[in-house]
This record gives structure tokens, sequence and C-alpha cells, in this order.
């Protein structure tokens, strides 16, 4: 039996993950987040509530968990400093620190995220691994903290640390920190008819979008096969402007294109990246 453990288990990939190890007989799952659980989640698998950015609550865990896997799911997506600090660096750091002490042979997958690679060119794309990090938002700027960590903790105590670093991410339930989030929160208001249009900034943006569904099993894919201390990029690796990133979900439900508007302010890209897309090559 193999005992896995799932930090910020709530959270938009934390849930989608649960669902790739359904009908899974020889792992047993262990779920963590600093709320409460859901009656579902709880009464399902094995939940333990737990604050990371304390040390002595990230070494209580490890030691009730004993995991052969963690999922390092926990952390901030907003672009307050503060708040990413302790999300993403404190809270990564405990958990790095308490894994490099313990005896077991932990493995542990961190989640990067595109936004480290901050400004890049039209003609450095598709973005490799090996890109130069230059984050322009404090959400990036502590990702990169964390893949420093990672770093810091593989080379000098030998953890076996592995990272996906995701590109961006479509689902039912993705934060309204995102576009994909903020874009269907329109939606559900278009259908429930609270609005009659609905609104984007920057159509002719390019990204990477990639189904959170396709993500979790990518995850679960470099966790089991991906190497000590590597990085591997999570993405569809195909570019696409926002606009058709939009019009594809109004089509998927069964709304008109004609209700979508683009802002006044849409032309103006100024500190905007105007495409940036993931060279999957390496996950592949």
């Amino acid at each position: 039996m193999k005992n896995i453990l799932n930090t910020g288990a709530g959270g938009f990939i934390g849930r989608e993950l649960i669902r790739t190890f359904s009908g899974t007989d020889d792992v047993k799952i262990f779920l963590s987040d600093r709320y409460p659980a859901a009656a579902k989640i709880e009464d399902a698998y094995s939940y333990i509530q737990s604050d990371l950015s304390k040390i002595e609550q990230a070494e209580d865990l490890i030691s009730r968990t004993k995991p052969c896997h963690i999922y390092h799911l926990a952390g901030s997506t907003d672009d307050n400093f503060d708040s990413n600090l302790a999300g993403n660096v404190v809270i990564t750091r405990n958990m790095l620190e308490v894994i490099s002490r313990s005896d077991s042979h932990d493995r542990i997958l961190l989640m990067g995220s595109v936004a480290e690679y901050g400004g890049v060119r039209p003609d450095e794309n598709p973005i490799q691994e090996t890109q130069a990090l230059k984050p322009v938002t404090s959400y990036g700027l502590t990702k990169m903290y964390q893949t420093k960590l990672m770093d810091f903790y593989v080379r000098t105590r030998g953890l076996d640390g592995i990272m996906a670093r995701t590109f961006n991410l479509n689902g039912a339930d993705a934060s309204p920190c995102t576009f994909a989030g903020i874009v269907r929160g329109q939606i559900e208001s278009y259908k429930s008819g609270a609005i009659k249009t609905i609104t984007i900034d920057h159509p002719d943006l390019i990204r990477d979008y990639l189904e959170i569904a396709d993500a979790a099993r990518c995850y679960r894919l470099i966790m089991e096969h991906g190497r000590k201390g590597e990085i591997y990029h999570v993405g569809s690796g195909q570019p696409v402007k926002l606009r058709d990133f939009v019009r594809s979900l109004l089509e998927r439900d069964g709304i008109p294109a004609t209700v979508l508007r683009e802002s006044a302010s849409s032309d103006r890209t100024e500190g905007a990246i105007s495409v940036i897309y993931a060279d999957v090559s390496k996950l592949n």
C-alpha cells in the first residue's frame, strides 16, 4: 500500500487530482488543507486540517501520513506579495525542510507557474524549461523563489523533488483570479439572466490553455516517471488568442458568439505579454 499526500486538497487542482485516483486500490490518499474539509471529501479520504505555514504542523502532517508521494498544491494565487510569500515560499520551505529531515524516501511534486517567465519576446516561443526566469508580478516572483528552493534542497540535501511548471488551466472550478475563471463567472451570470453580454480585455493576447482533467493526469505522470530535480511544462503546447478561447467556451455552452464584447481598453496592452505558450516536448 502506497501512502499519497495531497496538500491544498480543497483547491482547483487538488479537487481534480483526487478524481484521478478513483478506483485505485493500492494507494491510501491523505488530503490536507488549512480549512475544514467538505463532508463528502472527509468521508471518502483521510483528511487532516493543517496550517503548513507553521513548521510544527508540517512535521505533524508528514509524521502522521508517512507519504511516499506528496503532491504539494497548497499555495497563494493572488497578486498580494505578503500572501504569496507566505503561501508559496514559507509553506514550501517548511515542507522541503521537514521532508529533507525525514528518514523515509518521500518524493514531492511542486507546482510551478508560467508566471515565473514574466516578459518574454514573441520569438522566444514556444518556451522551453530552460528559459530565463524574469517574473513581472509578485505571484511569479514567489513561484520563482519556490523553484530556487527546490533546486537548493535537491542539490544540498538530496531531496527527491520535481516540478510541474503549469501554463493556463481551464475548468468549471477555475479560480476567479484567473482569466478563465472570470469568463466562466460571466457565462454563469449570462445563463442566469443577470447579464446580457460577456466582456473581455486584450482579446488578441495569445496564451496556452489546458483542461484541468488533462493537467491532473500530467501531474501523476510527472510524479511517477519524472527525473529528480527536473522541471516539466504542463500545457497544451498550442497558442490560442483569448478571443478564440472565449468563443470555444461559449460554443461549448451553446451561447451565441454575438454576446461577446471587447472592452474599449482592449487595444491597450502596455505591460502585457503578447504571446506565451509551452514547449511540451520534454513532458511528451
